[in-house]
């Protein structure tokens, strides 16, 4: 948990944005229940209060013990339905912080969910289709209530055909920024300076399959 000396320290280390991912399981713990936007709240006011912009995460879908960010209770949902429920979610979330966000970042590498399934983070893998489906419901609930705010399509270029995965979500729903994850350890060079190459050209290639869209590195 973040708290308000930490807000402070930020600050004063010269940080003007910082990432809060609207974990749903915090927010909606029983499946159909109250939203609980508490926690929050708090984070959003100390944010402001010490300057800062928020770059949100929304819906990011890990749902196991090990990484308990979306409820659990998602486990047993079927494609539609966890995307109904992805959806009630989503749009209380936009809503509540229309005013407050100033970019929304959809999911998180939804694109290596298989992957994140090895790992123990993900219960399990859903289709291609209803992936892209999570993704325009995520993007559809910003444009609903924040429609100013940046929507940031995120994603690792860590292996190859992600370039394809940015095409086709381009076609499907609109964001309007590429956010690379762009692991230093994950390239030819792990040390703080040699990499700077590599993530210019993932720049130049997020830019090009985007068909121009900015590119934030996340």
């Amino acid at each position: 948990d973040l708290h308000a000396a930490d807000f402070k320290s930020i600050e004063q280390n010269g940080i003007r944005w910082i990432r809060i991912d609207f974990a749903w399981g915090r927010i909606e713990p029983k499946q159909g229940g109250a939203f609980d936007f508490s926690y929050f709240d708090n984070l959003v006011a100390e944010a402001h209060r010490n300057g800062l912009h928020i770059a949100a995460t929304l819906g990011n879908g890990y749902n196991t013990s090990m990484r308990p960010v979306a409820p659990l209770w998602t486990q047993k949902l079927t494609g539609p339905q966890y995307v109904a429920a992805l959806s009630r979610y989503a749009n209380a979330v936009t809503e509540r912080y229309a005013d407050d966000v100033d970019s929304w970042a959809l999911e998180n590498e939804l694109q290596y969910s298989l992957v994140h399934v090895l790992l123990g983070w993900r219960h399990w893998v859903y289709s291609d289709e209803t992936n892209q489906n999570i993704l325009r419901t995520l993007s559809q609930a910003v444009v609903l209530h924040d429609p100013s705010a940046q929507i940031v399509l995120t994603l690792s270029p860590m292996f190859s055909g992600w370039e394809g995965f940015v095409r086709q979500s381009a076609q499907r729903f609109r964001f309007d920024a590429v956010g690379l994850y762009s692991y230093p350890f994950a390239m030819s060079s792990a040390e703080p300076v040699g990499s700077e190459e590599q993530v210019a050209a993932q720049i130049t290639l997020a830019k090009q399959a985007s068909g121009g869209k900015a590119v934030v590195i996340f």
